[in-house]
């Protein structure tokens, strides 16, 4: 009798560890995980091991508030939460995330130390106010437009490849990682409240990222005022492309002397406009003001301005 029971028991025992659950009580969030093949009742609950191997998660536009349950994929390799009311993400501690995209939720405050494998970040439109990189040394790629940070710091990034940070209300940013001329584009355009940027060279700075607002000035070190002036190295390379007419009425040409690959147009605000793979581009349709446009060759990738008449 008491080794029937002892049977029993260990079953018992056996069925509830492999019939662990997780508790989701967002409606939406479980009805997702219903039509990805996780779940398959809605009662607030779904099989833990269903979801603790699942690596890719899409949740993004499916009206969730609460993502309680996400602490328990173990396995997550990319999320993506985009377009949702979410204030709080609570992830599982993994390593393994390397692609992770937030953006237009309400979210007030997000750890990223333990994903150190993080490659490609998105917090653009969110409530953030702080937002620690420090461990995220595998960072390529980061969008942080339309927060509510101040600071932003990428001094331990050194695989930084683009920051979009346009539109916000910035008041010291850091870029000295001591790799800036690996990094291919920046933008932080429209930050009322930015007098300076941090870089490694000011005259590299200066010479190929130009999408920040004409009040913000590139500097080396605390204390200085201004970026040193160009020199002559910096000039000759700046040469080897020249836009003429500028201003522009029609027709928009680009003399070089090395070949021209592609050809691409941006507002002062930073939206692509139209790419072109010739040296007369035609802009006439634009209208009046300012533009900035990036000219890639095999070489290199330089960025210039032109006015539009």
């Amino acid at each position: 009798m008491k080794t029937i029971f002892l049977l029993f028991f260990i079953s018992s025992f056996a069925f509830a560890l492999n019939a662990q659950t997780t508790y989701v009580p967002d409606d939406n969030f479980e009805q997702r995980l219903i039509d990805l093949g996780y779940d398959d009742v809605l009662d607030d609950y779904v099989l833990t091991a269903n979801i603790s191997g699942v690596t890719n998660l899409d949740i993004q536009y499916q009206s969730i508030a609460d993502a309680t349950g996400l602490e328990d994929f173990a396995s997550l390799t990319s999320f993506n939460c985009d377009h949702n009311t979410i204030s709080v993400l609570n992830f599982h501690p993994n390593a393994n995330l390397n692609f992770f995209i937030c953006q237009f939720n309400p979210l007030t405050q997000l750890d990223l130390s333990q994903h150190t494998s993080l490659f490609e970040f998105s917090c653009t439109n969110t409530n953030l106010t702080n937002l620690d990189l420090s461990q995220n040394t595998n960072l390529r790629y980061l969008y942080c437009s339309s927060t509510a940070l101040t600071t932003l710091e990428v001094s331990n990034n050194p695989n930084i490849l683009e920051i979009s940070a346009a539109n916000s209300n910035f008041e010291f940013v850091d870029l000295r990682n001591g790799n800036n001329e690996e990094i291919n584009d920046i933008n932080f355009l429209n930050n009322p409240n930015l007098p300076y940027i941090y870089v490694d060279d000011c005259n590299y700075s200066s010479a190929n990222w130009i999408k920040i607002d004409p009040s913000t000035i590139f500097i080396e070190l605390e204390g200085q005022t201004e970026c040193e002036p160009l020199s002559v190295g910096d000039i000759v390379v700046d040469l080897n492309f020249t836009l003429y007419p500028n201003p522009a009425n029609d027709i928009l040409k680009i003399q070089s002397i090395i070949p021209v690959e592609k050809v691409e147009i941006f507002s002062t605000k930073g939206f692509l406009i139209g790419k072109y793979f010739s040296t007369e581009i035609n802009v006439s349709q634009l209208s009046a003001g300012l533009y900035f446009i990036k000219i890639h060759s095999d070489e290199m990738i330089v960025s210039k301005q032109f006015v539009k008449k």
